[in-house]
């Protein structure tokens, strides 16, 4: 059992490392500065790749431990529980002020990114301004 999960947990460190060199081997194409370095750079992003799909074929070849057969009335059981809880949470007034205050947090966390956006794309749009006008200027 520990070496199935040390296996799984090795896989997946694995997939993290080839997925990301996958992902920033576009990047590196783009700004290789010789052909050299950019065929080397191919060559070890294709090896990302094939690692990559090697590596999630293997995991999906693992066994995978299969869950044990639930007891009929203990099922039951459970289901009045969660048809207890749901009715507990919706009269429960301490529990509709955590979902005003996250519902309340989540609006102030949009209208955050929002003005950061915003803010953002002003920022960009005056220095792409400033750089046309410096260059009609000078040229």
């Amino acid at each position: 059992m520990r070496g199935e999960r040390l296996t799984v947990g090795l896989i997946e460190t694995g997939l993290s490392v080839s997925g990301m060199t996958a992902v920033l081997t576009p990047l590196a194409l783009w700004v290789a500065w010789s052909e050299l370095v950019f065929y080397a750079t191919l060559v070890i992003g294709g090896a990302a790749f094939l690692v990559f799909w090697f590596l999630a074929w293997m995991l999906s070849r693992l066994p995978h431990e299969r869950p044990a057969a639930a007891d009929p009335a203990g099922s039951e059981l459970l289901h009045s529980r969660g048809v207890d809880w749901d009715a507990l949470q919706e009269d429960d007034a301490a529990t509709k002020r955590q979902q005003r205050s996250l519902r309340n947090e989540a609006l102030r966390n949009l209208r955050l990114t929002l003005q950061t956006a915003t803010l953002l794309i002003l920022l960009g749009l005056t220095l792409l301004a400033l750089a046309w006008r410096l260059a009609v200027h000078f040229l």
